[in-house]
Order: C-alpha cells, then sequence, then structure tokens
C-alpha cells in the first residue's frame, strides 16, 4: 500500500478556485472527483449496456455543485477538458460514455476549456458567469413564472454593465436605443447577433457579433447617424456534447439530395450529439452578452489609446 498523488492540474485548480469564490456565499457547494455512480444511479430494473454499467462504476466527475444542507441533490456537473480530450481516442470515448450517462440521467454538465476560465474582462470568466447564471435561476425558483425580461437581465454580466457605465460616463457613448434619453450622450452603438455556425465543429457553435459606432446627429433618425467603425467578434461555445462515437455526416447538399437526407435522418435518431441543457441558461443570450462585452472592451481600449472620436 502506498500514498496517491493527488496533485490536480493547473486547469482543474483554477476550475475550482472559481467555483468555490463564487459558491462562497451561497446555499450551494462543490464537491471535487465525486465517483460518478454516487450522482446518478440506475432505476429498478433499468438495463445499461455493460460499457456503460463498468463505466458508470469507475468513472468520476470532475466537480459536482450541490446543497450544503441536505438533500444533497446535484444541481450542476463541471468537467473540465484539457488538451487531450480532443485527440486522444480513448479520453474521447470515456468522454463520450460520461456525456450520455449524464443525459440519461438528467444531470446537467458544463464542460470547459481553458479558454472558459480565463478572465473575459475584469472578473468575469466564462465559468463564472454560466455558475452565476444557474444560481441566480436556482434562487429564483424553477417553478416560478418569469417574465421574459427578468431572464434577459439575469444573463447580463456585471462586467458587461461596468463597461457601458464607463463608455458612457467618460467618453458620452451609450446605446442607440437609448441615446435619446441620455442629455450630453455624443456617441451611440448599436450590437447584433449574427447567424450561428453549428456545421463547422462537431462540438462547438460559432457565434459572431458586431457593433457599429456612429456620432449622434440631433434632430436626424440613427439611420442618418454617420458611422464611425464597426467591430465584429467571434465566440466558440461548447454547445452540443457527443455521447456516442461515429462521425458525423455531411450536411445534405439540397432538399433532392435523398441519400444524404436518408444518411443525416438515421444520423439525427441515434441522437449521438445533444444540447446541455443548464438551468436557466440560453446559448443565446450568454453569447450575445459576451461578444457584446468584448465589443465594448475593444472600443474602451480604442479611448485608452486615443483611438476613439470623442
Amino acid at each position: 500500500m502506498n500514498l496517491k498523488d493527488l496533485t490536480q492540474s493547473e486547469g482543474e485548480r483554477a476550475v475550482k478556485v472559481i467555483l468555490e469564490d463564487r459558491l462562497a456565499k451561497t446555499p450551494f457547494q462543490v464537491w471535487g472527483k465525486v465517483r460518478l455512480n454516487a450522482a446518478i444511479g440506475k432505476e429498478d430494473g433499468e438495463y445499461l449496456p455493460g460499457e456503460l454499467f463498468d463505466y458508470l462504476r469507475s468513472a468520476e466527475l470532475d466537480y459536482l455543485i450541490i446543497r450544503r444542507v441536505p438533500p444533497h441533490r446535484p444541481l450542476l456537473a463541471v468537467e473540465f477538458d484539457g488538451a487531450h480530450h480532443e485527440f486522444e481516442p480513448k479520453t474521447r470515448h470515456n468522454d463520450t460514455l460520461k456525456n450520455r450517462l449524464c443525459r440519461m440521467s438528467g444531470l446537467p454538465m458544463l464542460r470547459v476549456r481553458s479558454g472558459e476560465i480565463e478572465p473575459l474582462f475584469r472578473r468575469d470568466s466564462f465559468l463564472s458567469y454560466v455558475v452565476d447564471v444557474v444560481l441566480q435561476c436556482e434562487a429564483a425558483g424553477k417553478n416560478r413564472a418569469e417574465s421574459e425580461i427578468a431572464h434577459i437581465r439575469r444573463h447580463d454580466l456585471p462586467d458587461v454593465r461596468r463597461l457601458r457605465y464607463e463608455l458612457a460616463s467618460k467618453h458620452r457613448l451609450v446605446p442607440a436605443a437609448r441615446a435619446a434619453t441620455v442629455p450630453g450622450a455624443e456617441l451611440a452603438y448599436e450590437f447584433s447577433l449574427g447567424e450561428v455556425d453549428y456545421q463547422s465543429s462537431d462540438t462547438d457553435g460559432l457565434y459572431h457579433g458586431q457593433l457599429v459606432l456612429s456620432r449622434i446627429q440631433p434632430g436626424a433618425s440613427a439611420d442618418a447617424w454617420p458611422v464611425l467603425k464597426t467591430i465584429s467578434k467571434t465566440l466558440s461555445l461548447r454547445t452540443h456534447y457527443r455521447a456516442t462515437d461515429g462521425p458525423r455526416p455531411p450536411w445534405p447538399i439540397g432538399f433532392f439530395h435523398i441519400s444524404g437526407l436518408e444518411a443525416y435522418v438515421r444520423w439525427l435518431e441515434t441522437e449521438p450529439w445533444y444540447v446541455p441543457d443548464l438551468p436557466g441558461i440560453s446559448w443565446l443570450l450568454v453569447a450575445w452578452n459576451v461578444l457584446e462585452g468584448l465589443c465594448l472592451k475593444h472600443l474602451l481600449n480604442d479611448a485608452a489609446e486615443g483611438g476613439l472620436p470623442c
């Protein structure tokens, strides 16, 4: 018998620090290296294929968010995917097994890579942001009726609100929708989210955002304001998880590509990918807020370097 090395990777340590920080003053806590069969289990009489059953008994979850007081029902599992999760066949296969078991049990799971744990702005990372939204949803109560505006506000990043305030107070730059109601406003911006590309990656959705900066012209409609700058940003979010092995067939060329359509329908019926259903999370609103923040950060950097026409 000997002692084991419990050293975590740098990424796993960073995930733990973020989770502990976000959960410090909440009714929730984080447990690390939780046996998968301690978080989810088979129903009486439920059959699992041998490989899935063996993996359920042997695998661990990197982190599990649960309530501090009983019952300790799992709220969210968080997995850190290092670089080897992208190219090692055995690791990728094990990920599909874990994805499939979590999907079958209804355990929400968030997979993050190194980019999702790095600061987006001053304090918020993608991981901390998503955890905050999930916790706010849980605090509001899943069964309580909620207005659409409350759902949108919950996704509004604190760091993005600070960027808006700084641009407005220091540079008289405001959202175009509010320009007419803000005395002294000189510059206005309008942000929009473009189409989402789900085809370029097996696991990621590519979100495209654009910000248009204009100079306000009193008495003229917003459409007539001269455009000073256009900023485009792209965000890659792991929005669908592989739950079975096998390549994705190519997208059908057209409606009359019968064999291609049949192959794609067969692929859909096997449900090899699924979108992680996290409590209260809208991936479109996540992408909107993060991309808007990145564009505003770009504007603020321009202002600091004297590149913003104030």
